[in-house]
């Protein structure tokens, strides 16, 4: 799983990684979400 914690830090080394390891559907509109939220 190094590539997929490596493309996440890169797009969004916040709370995206747990994220997407726990629900990968949600990586696009969390990435969206957490640019609007930050």
């Amino acid at each position: 799983m190094p590539q997929v914690s490596a493309e996440v830090q890169e797009t969004d080394p916040l709370p995206t990684l747990p994220a997407y390891i726990e629900n990968p559907t949600m990586e696009m509109p969390t990435v969206e979400v957490d640019g609007n939220f930050i």
